[in-house]
C-alpha cells in the first residue's frame, strides 16, 4: 500500500508540474542579456539579431516586441545571419555551426556543415549560391541552397572574418592581419582564384565589408580605421581613424550615408561618403551589429544597433538620436535577489572596478518588467541585503562594510563592525526582525546584533572558510 501511495503522489506531482507549463523570460536587460554579434532586416519591420548561446531574436513590429528562440541544443555562438528571402535564412557560428530556416525563422534545421571551424560570415548571391568563411582559411560554397557544401581554396590559412558576395562570381573576403598579404581579397571566378587588393594600404584585420554597388565599397578594420573604394577595390583610401577600438560592423545605405560601430561603444555616422563623421557614444559595451531598415524608396527609415550583453538601440530619425529598444538598467554582477510580493522586488550587486557601478540596489514595482537604480553608490560591491521591515534594510558589501537604512533605501548609514581588515566581504545578511540579525562571509567570519546594528558582536564559527 505504501508503494502505491508513493506512486500516486509522484504521478500527481508530475501531472501538476506539467500543467504549470513553467517558462523563464528575460527581465533585465531586455530583450535579452546575450551578446548580439550580427543582425539583419528581412523587411523594414522584421529584424533578426543573433549571438550568444545559439539564440535567435526576432521582431516583426519594428522592435516593439521580440521573440527569442534557442536553435541549437549545443548552444554554439552565432556570428552571422543572412536571409535570401522573407522565408529562407541562414546562420553561421562556432564549431562549424550552419543552420537554415525556411519559414521565416519559426524553425531552424542543421544545414549540413562539413566543418568544425569557427565560422564568422555567411552570405548568398541568390537563393541557391552562398559562401561561408571562418578560421583556418575556411571558405565553404553551396550551389543548392545549403543542401551540400564544398571547400573553396583560400589564399591564406588564417582567420577570415568577413565576406561580401556581390554576385556568385564576384566575392570579397577580409582576413586577419596575421596574414602578411591579402588582408582584403577578391575573386571573380567563383572562388577559384583570388587577387590581393590590400595594396599596402589596408594592414589591419578586416572585420566587415560593405559594398553599395559594384564599384563603391567600405571596410571596417580592427585598427578602427575605415577605408573606401570607388574602383571595385583596386585602390583604397583611408576615410577615418577613430582611435584604438575595433570597427565591428560598417553599413552604408548608399554611397554617402553610412554607419560604423566599434568595440568602444561608439556609433559613427557619415552623410558625405566618409569625408566627415559624427560620433555618438551610447554604450559602455562593444557594439557589433547594425541594421538599416529601408523603405522601397531606399531611404533609411530606422537604424538598429546591437552589442554585448543585450545592448539594443534604435533610431527613427536616420541615426540622429538613438534610444534603447527596451528600458533597462545595465549593471554588472547581480549577487542577490529578493521579492517581497509578486510585484515588488530588489536585486543587489556591483562591478569590480568602475566606481559608479561598484555597489547598487535595483528595484522593480511591476514584477520585473522594469528596474530602477535606488541611486545610492555603496562604493563597494553589495553582496547581500535583508529587509526585516518595509522601511528598515541592511546591506553587506565588500571591504568589510555594513550599511543600514530606515527610509526604504533613500539614505544609508555605515555601521561599526568587529573587524578592521578590509579584505572581508559580507556574503550573507539575515534579520529576523529590525533588531535581531546576523551577517557572515569570507574567512569564516560571522557577527550578530540584537539592537538593530548599533552594536555587532563577533561570533565563533570554528571555520576559516
Amino acid at each position: 500500500m505504501r508503494k502505491l501511495v508513493t506512486v500516486l503522489i509522484l504521478v500527481t506531482a508530475f501531472t501538476l508540474y506539467a500543467q504549470q507549463n513553467f517558462e523563464w523570460q528575460w527581465q533585465n536587460p531586455k530583450p535579452v542579456g546575450n551578446t548580439f554579434n550580427d543582425a539583419t532586416a528581412v523587411t523594414p519591420n522584421i529584424v533578426v539579431a543573433v549571438g550568444g548561446a545559439s539564440v535567435v531574436h526576432m521582431t516583426s513590429d519594428g522592435g516593439a516586441t521580440w521573440e527569442s528562440k534557442l536553435i541549437d541544443d549545443s548552444r554554439r555562438e552565432i556570428e552571422s545571419v543572412f536571409f535570401t528571402s522573407a522565408s529562407v535564412g541562414y546562420v553561421a557560428g562556432n564549431d562549424g555551426l550552419l543552420m537554415k530556416t525556411t519559414d521565416g525563422g519559426a524553425t531552424w534545421a542543421d544545414a549540413n556543415s562539413p566543418t568544425t571551424e569557427h565560422l564568422y560570415g555567411v552570405e548568398f548571391a541568390d537563393a541557391d549560391t552562398g559562401y561561408v568563411v571562418g578560421t583556418g582559411g575556411t571558405i565553404l560554397k553551396t550551389t543548392d541552397a545549403g543542401a551540400t557544401w564544398a571547400a573553396v581554396t583560400a589564399p591564406m590559412t588564417n582567420t577570415l572574418y568577413s565576406i561580401q558576395v556581390l554576385a556568385a562570381d564576384n566575392i570579397y573576403i577580409g582576413t586577419s592581419s596575421a596574414s602578411s598579404t591579402q588582408i582584403i581579397s577578391q575573386s571573380t571566378d567563383y572562388g577559384a582564384t583570388w587577387v590581393d587588393l590590400s595594396g599596402g594600404v589596408v594592414t589591419s584585420s578586416v572585420y566587415d565589408i560593405d559594398f553599395v554597388d559594384a564599384n563603391t565599397g567600405y571596410l571596417g578594420c580592427s585598427s578602427n580605421k575605415v577605408f573606401g573604394t570607388t574602383d571595385a577595390g583596386a585602390t583604397w583610401t583611408e576615410l577615418a581613424d577613430f582611435g584604438s577600438s575595433g570597427n565591428y560592423r560598417i553599413r552604408f545605405a548608399d554611397a554617402l550615408n553610412g554607419y560604423v560601430v566599434d568595440s568602444g561603444g561608439d556609433i559613427n555616422k557619415t552623410t558625405d561618403g566618409g569625408t566627415t563623421w559624427t560620433e555618438t557614444n551610447l554604450s559602455t559595451e562593444s557594439l557589433r551589429g547594425i541594421v538599416l531598415a529601408q523603405s522601397p524608396l531606399d531611404i533609411v527609415d530606422a537604424v538598429y544597433v546591437f552589442g554585448n550583453y543585450g545592448v539594443a538601440l534604435k533610431s527613427i530619425d536616420q541615426g540622429t538620436t538613438f534610444n534603447p529598444i527596451y528600458e533597462f538598467v545595465y549593471h554588472e554582477l547581480q549577487r542577490q535577489i529578493q521579492f517581497v510580493d509578486a510585484n515588488n522586488g530588489y536585486v543587489c550587486g556591483g562591478a569590480t572596478s568602475t566606481a559608479d557601478n561598484l555597489g547598487y540596489i535595483l528595484k522593480t514595482t511591476n514584477g520585473g518588467q522594469n528596474w530602477a537604480d535606488l541611486g545610492f553608490n555603496f562604493g563597494y560591491q553589495v553582496y547581500s541585503f535583508s529587509m526585516p521591515t518595509a522601511g528598515t534594510w541592511y546591506a553587506g558589501t565588500g571591504n568589510n562594510k555594513m550599511f543600514k537604512t530606515t527610509d526604504t533605501g533613500a539614505n544609508w548609514t555605515e555601521q561599526t563592525v568587529p573587524w578592521t581588515s578590509t579584505s572581508h566581504d559580507f556574503y550573507e545578511t539575515m534579520f529576523a526582525d529590525e533588531n535581531h540579525g546576523y551577517a557572515g562571509g569570507s574567512s569564516g567570519r560571522l557577527m550578530g546584533t540584537t539592537d538593530g546594528g548599533t552594536n555587532w558582536t563577533q561570533l565563533t564559527t570554528g571555520t576559516t572558510s
